[in-house]
């Protein structure tokens, strides 16, 4: 089985003026004399602002800042969640939250619900996210009203970084292969964009059937099809209804014939990029950007068992 997952992300953010961190008044007093009132402030680190939002929460719910990700060294979210109580990791990149399946567990981003690029799964790979792009991660246990329907043992929220702190420049290669593996397994000839895990159109549905469907209102039996002929008084035969539809299922791509090839070593690709630029001769003003992509391609042997029951009543 080959599985490809492709993950691309960007965001820009700007930053108006901020409040000075030392700022003195003059104020003069009664007597002529001038008294000097001086103003301190300091900006609340990352994990003071973790501290706070899991304590003003109404919910059960773990947080990890960017601080604690950075001080560990882990390079994707699902590393970085892998320390948390309660969180089970499962293949490097899925979250069980309580030991729940993925049935059970939902990721969003920055509140938005994400799908999961791989079709066979319910549960987002958070190996796809470099820990570079996360300002806090939040596992909520319990539900809230602004959780999806959908939500059963466990959340993921990702926060992502609206503008960098310093320059970023992240690039990652990885590789490997399956020791359970030959080396060799099975492929039909496919699209031309198979290697990003689309299709090019090889596979698509045929205009002919598309056509057949509006015209025989959705069925394209010989039954059917027999019915649609003789609709406009024409004395179709059964034989004709047959041939109208061997030439549709013809129409469809067909080429799928399995031939061995010798499978390419797993490829893991991973980049973050990021700046803050100052705009202004007096500073107050930033821009900043924030670019993410991650690309994986790998074969892995999968096991299917199927049953089936002929005659019951024997």
């Amino acid at each position: 089985m080959r599985s490809m997952l492709a993950l691309a992300a960007a965001s820009v953010g700007v930053a108006g003026p901020v409040g000075a961190q030392e700022e003195a008044a003059e104020v003069e007093t009664p007597g002529g004399g001038i008294e000097e009132v001086v103003v301190m402030g300091r900006q609340i680190s990352s994990a003071e602002e973790v501290l706070q939002e899991r304590m003003e929460l109404d919910v059960v719910a773990d947080l990890v800042g960017a601080e604690q990700i950075a001080r560990v060294g882990d390079s994707t979210v699902s590393l970085a969640l892998r320390r948390l109580p309660a969180v089970t990791v499962v293949g490097d990149q899925y979250i069980y939250v309580r030991g729940l399946g993925e049935r059970y567990s939902s990721t969003t981003v920055n509140g938005a619900y994400v799908p999961s690029p791989d079709l066979t799964r319910n549960v987002i790979p958070l190996d796809l996210f470099p820990a570079e792009i996360v300002e806090t991660l939040s596992i909520q246990k319990g539900y809230s009203p602004e959780q999806p329907a959908a939500f059963g043992g466990g959340s993921v929220d990702i926060h992502t970084r609206s503008i960098p702190d310093e320059p970023v420049l992240v690039f990652q290669v990885g590789t490997g292969w399956n020791s359970e593996n030959s080396g060799k397994g099975l492929e039909y000839k496919g699209g031309g964009d198979d290697e990003w895990g689309t299709d090019d159109g090889t596979r698509a549905l045929p205009k002919e059937i598309e056509r057949a469907l509006v015209d025989y209102q959705g069925d394209i039996s010989p039954t059917s099809i027999l019915a649609g002929l003789r609709r406009d008084g024409s004395q179709a035969t059964f034989a004709e209804a047959q041939q109208v539809n061997r030439e549709l299922i013809t129409s469809m791509y067909r080429d799928i014939d399995l031939e061995k090839k010798s499978l390419d070593p797993d490829l893991s690709l991973e980049m973050a990029a990021g700046n803050t630029w100052t705009v202004g001769d007096s500073g107050d003003w930033q821009i900043g950007a924030l670019a993410v992509g991650d690309y994986k391609n790998q074969w892995r042997d999968r096991e299917r068992v199927v049953r089936s029951v002929n005659n019951p009543q024997d």
